[in-house]
């Protein structure tokens, strides 16, 4: 469910016509980003080969920011699967969109920063 809200407020936000309907979907999507659940979905849509490179990149922005800033929400049991996680995404993306990549070497460097 709110891996399908999620990529139905991206789609609003980069292809409604109606600025209103981009705004309240720019809106929702800063709220959902400051979310304990962005951890996950953001993840999951990552390992999804289905979604969009908007989505891809969207949540490859989530884990970074959500790693540099709000890292104290994650559990210390879930360190060791996102930095796998990451990890894995790297190698998945390797050939993929460089501004995915980015995202995801950034978050890693975060990470790094904080569980050496």
């Amino acid at each position: 469910m709110a891996q399908t809200q999620l990529l139905a407020a991206l789609q609003a936000l980069y292809h409604h016509d109606d600025p209103k309907v981009k705004d309240e979907a720019d809106r929702w999507l800063e709220q959902w980003q400051q979310s304990v659940e962005a951890w996950s979905v953001a993840d999951a849509v990552l390992h999804d080969p289905t979604t969009s490179m908007e989505a891809q990149y969207f949540c490859a922005q989530t884990l970074r920011t959500k790693v540099q800033r709000d890292f104290e929400e994650l559990p210390p049991e879930a360190v060791d699967s996102l930095r796998e996680s990451l990890l894995q995404l790297l190698i998945r993306f390797s050939k993929g969109a460089p501004p995915v990549r980015t995202q995801l070497c950034l978050g890693l460097a975060a990470l790094a920063v904080h569980v050496p």
